[in-house]
């Protein structure tokens, strides 16, 4: 995990990264490179969301 994506509002759990969870689309970069990065608190996804990618 890069540090810049422990301050980025896309961070996902444990150490991912939600953006296309957030946005619909995907990143287009390897997280190594990322252009997308928005420094921030992180964007909350809603439960039937999560519930869907079977983390709950």
């Amino acid at each position: 995990m890069r540090k810049k994506c422990k301050t980025c509002i896309y961070r996902g759990y444990p150490n991912g990264c939600d953006f296309i969870l957030v946005t619909g689309e995907r990143r287009g970069c390897p997280a190594s490179e990322c252009t997308r990065y928005v420094k921030g608190r992180k964007i909350r996804l809603p439960d039937r969301v999560i519930e869907r990618n079977g983390e709950r």
